[in-house]
């Protein structure tokens, strides 16, 4: 069954699954990457100017990546072999290595609003318990200091 090039096809329940799965990895990469395009302006090199925590954003800190690696398990479950689980163990490898550099520069760049922001927002998953939604805005570098932290108390 997880051999390359073998055509077996998944069993029904097993292909609505892997069909959701797309499906859901579309629409939430689809509004994260609405959400960064209406309200955040990037450099000609792609870094951001702004730190935009609302939206989505107040949920996960990296809800691309997670709709990725959701369409990613889709395709893995659609036509499950080696291969294709392997190149989903490094995709994931790949995105969560790219994601800890990212997170350097958004410290060095944002500072002290970004760490609150990390504290409070999973990275990959909402957190649970005291902080489970951050009421946080984008923040324009300009702006850093002036911006404040609240959340909601379950």
């Amino acid at each position: 069954y997880l051999l390359p090039f073998l055509d077996v096809p998944p069993p029904d329940g097993l292909s609505i699954f892997s069909a959701s799965l797309l499906l859901l990895g579309n629409i939430l990469t689809y509004i994260a990457v609405a959400t960064l395009r209406a309200r955040v302006s990037f450099h000609d090199f792609g870094e951001t100017k702004r730190l935009h925590t609302a939206g989505i954003y107040r949920l996960v800190r990296n809800p691309i990546t997670v709709g990725l690696v959701t369409i990613f398990s889709g395709f893995v479950l659609a036509r499950p072999s080696v291969i294709m689980l392997i190149g989903l163990i490094l995709f994931v490898l790949n995105a969560h290595y790219r994601i800890k550099m990212e997170e350097v520069y958004l410290e060095k760049t944002f500072g002290d609003d970004y760490l609150r922001y990390k504290n409070i927002v999973g990275k990959y998953v909402p957190k649970v318990g005291g902080h489970c939604i951050a009421k946080l805005n984008t923040t324009d570098k300009g702006d850093i200091k002036s911006q404040r932290v609240d959340t909601i108390q379950e």
